[in-house]
């Protein structure tokens, strides 16, 4: 069961997870625009799933730390050379500052920056409120934090330029001037969760990686 846990468990629980959250979401929206088409009213449901999201992907950043740092202390416990880098031969802060530095700072990077992007959400919407509708600043802080560390910092500019391929689509061939901002967070995520570490790579963005 541990050789379990630190082996495919922890390379594909973060890429199931994400994943799962990702088609969850991308389900709420669309099914939430499909009932607006038809006049429906939005259920309530769904702008508490919105906000339950984001903490419960908090909550998994943490669980994946915790799992990363027992696995490490695992897998040195066990070997001879590992040993020696555990108490009583070394202090215990060499292990948390080693855990902290490998598993832990990843995550508060991701968590940090997301929020961040969603504070902006949020003063933009006090100037410019025809880009959001309800629950889309929200979904900009899920994209956000399933785009992780170091991907949100490819993600945000990728929100943008988006925004506006799709706004001069719109204006030129629908003649519709405001676009919102929900499936540019949609979309940008995807191409995160599929190519993120690639686009990461390509914009020589590797030194940020943790």
């Amino acid at each position: 069961m541990v050789n379990f846990i630190i082996g495919p468990f922890i390379i594909w629980l973060p890429k199931i997870f994400l994943v799962a959250a990702f088609v969850l979401v991308l389900f709420l929206y669309a099914l939430e625009n499909f009932l607006g088409w038809k006049g429906k009213t939005i259920p309530p449901i769904f702008n508490r799933i919105y906000k339950l999201l984001p903490i419960i992907l908090i909550s998994f950043y943490v669980f994946y730390a915790s799992i990363k740092t027992f696995a490490q202390y695992y897998v040195w416990s066990s070997g001879s050379f590992g040993k020696l880098l555990l108490p009583p031969y070394q202090d215990l802060s060499y292990f948390v500052f080693y855990s902290f530095g490998r598993f832990w700072l990843n995550a508060i990077l991701a968590v940090g920056a997301a929020f961040v992007f969603y504070l902006f959400l949020k003063t933009l919407s006090r100037y410019r409120q025809g880009f959001f509708k309800d629950g889309e600043k929200e979904i900009g802080l899920i994209s956000a934090l399933l785009s992780g560390w170091p991907g949100v910092a490819v993600f945000i500019p990728l929100v943008f330029i988006i925004t506006v391929v799709l706004a001069i689509i719109r204006l030129s061939i629908f003649k519709l001037r405001t676009t919102t901002l929900g499936l540019p967070f949609l979309l940008s995520a995807v191409i995160i969760l599929l190519w993120g570490s690639k686009l990461v790579s390509f914009l020589n963005l590797s030194v940020l990686k943790i």
